[in-house]
């Protein structure tokens, strides 16, 4: 599984999406927002820069996470390659578990790179353990989307996973409040986000960077979401006809 893992980090490594999705637009839209558009608006009385630096964060970590699964395992359904994985010793659960692994690789980056980007660009100044807290728990609160994208795989063809991918990620950032402060939405966006995980994934990030603790209930969602996604991935992977002999 380990080896089937690496070999999965190594091909997404490689792949101009995952660079352009996971890391270039999230580090992107933070240096735009923050450096062409300066403010000094405060938001829940963090500095904009130190705000916007945990929704990039999570954005990056959620998209590379989909981005991962969601495409990949559509062609791999549809071409024949899951079903040569069969031939293997490699077991069904093995390459689900390694898809995820290699989803919560490849999400670190991305996280790193934006809180890089906040320390020595905008020089966003926050004690040893905020930072080692935000970029910790930002990149383990990738793991229900990372469950997340296999799960798109099964659900989508391979003509529409990537629009389906993508859509799904802009959804979730969107709701979740990474595109603008949670509080300037519309009253019905808002209820509608606070049931989401992005939402809870998010405010993980910015209470731990505001100096205070994660709360339970937000921790307690994106487990909630981690185990329904898996439960989902496992009932349909089980009744796909890939996994199927020939």
């Amino acid at each position: 599984m380990f080896e089937y893992m690496k070999l999965e980090i190594r091909r997404v490594l490689r792949d101009r999406r995952y660079l352009i999705f996971s890391i270039g637009f999230p580090l992107g839209f933070y240096l735009m927002y923050t450096r062409a558009v300066a403010t000094t608006d405060t938001v829940d009385h963090m500095p904009w820069a130190t705000f916007y630096m945990v929704s990039m964060a999570t954005f990056g970590a959620i998209g590379a996470a989909l981005q991962t699964g969601g495409t990949r395992v559509a062609a791999e359904r549809a071409n024949g390659w899951i079903k040569q994985l069969r031939a293997t010793p490699l077991p069904p659960r093995g390459y689900l578990l390694a898809k995820v692994g290699a989803a919560m690789c490849v999400a670190f980056p991305s996280v790193l790179l934006v809180a890089l980007a906040g320390r020595f660009v905008n020089h966003v100044t926050l004690s040893a353990t905020s930072w080692a807290g935000m970029i910790v728990s930002v990149w383990l609160c990738a793991l229900p989307f990372a469950v997340l994208g296999v799960l798109l795989g099964y659900l989508f063809t391979v003509d529409s996973a990537q629009a389906g991918t993508t859509l799904t990620l802009f959804a979730l950032a969107i709701l979740g409040g990474m595109w603008w402060p949670f509080q300037l939405m519309p009253r019905a966006m808002r209820y509608i986000g606070e049931a989401t995980p992005s939402y809870h994934f998010a405010n993980i990030g910015w209470r731990i960077v505001g100096g205070d603790a994660p709360r339970v209930s937000d921790v307690a969602v994106i487990l909630l979401y981690a185990v329904v996604f898996g439960a989902l991935t496992i009932w349909k992977y089980r009744s796909d006809r890939s996994w199927q002999s020939a």
